[in-house]
């Protein structure tokens, strides 16, 4: 029931040698993290220097990039869900979650918590996963199906190269009407979600193709220059390309 809905669960565990800083680009979605061992820190440009990170929480969707630091022997179970797609299982606006931590009582109340005990009580990968989709689904709401939704898609499969502009008109909304109903939705305005996907195709790419110049970069993503390719970057990470991949 929850295809097409949720993205993915993933596991992030590390040995016990050392502890590991790493930077993180914002998935222009909300995710749902659980702890479950050891702690999690994260340094961003709307927290006050270093955080500790609580055991369950609601993530995002954030419009920046950010920094973490993970203790050794830290053991991280979340799930990730599609752009969007969201708005089925919460009853608060998503545009309310906007690079924000949830502890996840906050927002399902005592509901939240139980979910929580659950989760760290399984005793394997496969049970997480089943009782949050058992979860998920008791909490579905069924909407209407939205002209948002073809929008996402629409710059998820073009990676972030379509114009903002068009996608209003194919959905039949002016640009007021299309900003305010996919801000409502997304979570994040539809240039700042652009721009997230945009950049993480960038990333991705340049990962795949390291010996890449940035005007090689710029150019395969249609960017104008190369210093509007620098600007968008830095809009994400906070750090130019150059800096960003030394």
């Amino acid at each position: 029931m929850l295809d097409g809905y949720l993205d993915r669960f993933e596991i992030f565990e590390m040995d016990n040698g050392s502890s590991l800083s790493f930077q993180v680009l914002p998935l222009g979605a909300i995710q749902i993290l659980f702890q479950l061992r050891h702690s999690v820190y994260h340094s961003t440009s709307f927290t006050n220097g270093w955080e500790k990170r609580p055991k369950a929480f609601l993530a995002g969707p954030y419009n920046l990039g950010y920094s973490m630091a993970v203790d050794p022997g830290v053991k991280i179970f979340s799930l990730k869900f599609l752009p969007g797609r969201y708005q089925n299982f919460f009853p608060n606006p998503i545009d309310q979650f906007k690079n924000l931590i949830v502890p996840l009582e906050d927002v399902w109340g005592p509901s939240g918590q139980i979910l929580t005990d659950k989760v760290f009580n399984a005793s394997c990968h496969k049970e997480r996963c089943k009782i949050v989709e058992q979860f998920l689904v008791r909490r579905f709401l069924d909407l209407e199906y939205s002209p948002i939704e073809l929008a996402v898609q629409s710059l998820i499969r073009d990676k972030g190269m379509g114009r903002v502009k068009r996608l209003a008109e194919v959905s039949n909304l002016s640009p007021a009407q299309f900003r305010k109903r996919f801000t409502k939705e997304i979570g994040l305005s539809p240039k700042e979600f652009q721009r997230i996907i945009r950049i993480g195709a960038v990333h991705n790419h340049y990962c795949q193709f390291p010996t890449l110049s940035l005007t090689q970069l710029a150019y395969t993503f249609r960017y104008y220059d190369q210093s509007h390719f620098i600007h968008d970057f830095r809009s994400i990470t906070g750090q130019s390309p150059m800096n960003y991949y030394s």
